[in-house]
């Protein structure tokens, strides 16, 4: 038997915001915020990255989408199946 049937997917490997920050934003001490939508799979890997809104624009999409795929995850589980899971992803982009 299946001790809890359903339950939400649990993070294994977060989002690293040191690795995914770009050089150039750096060297032109941009700071920003992204928003972004992601599919969490039956197997616990991330696809599906979507980008919701970048501010500024133009420089941290492919980063977030790129850090975002290097998440891990124990998948959900719907009747002790595993399943995806859509989960939202804030990310601020802030130099020290």
């Amino acid at each position: 038997a299946c001790p809890q049937p359903n339950k939400s997917a649990t993070q294994q490997r977060g989002f690293s915001v040191e690795r995914a920050y770009p050089p150039a934003a750096i060297r032109r001490e941009i700071e920003g915020r992204v928003t972004a939508t992601y599919t969490i799979g039956p197997d616990g890997s991330v696809s599906n990255v979507r980008i919701n809104s970048a501010d500024p624009p133009g420089y941290f999409e492919s980063a977030v989408q790129r850090e975002a795929q290097r998440m891990r995850f124990q998948p959900a589980l719907r009747n002790c199946q595993p399943v995806s899971e859509e989960r939202d992803l804030n990310v601020e982009f802030k130099l020290n």
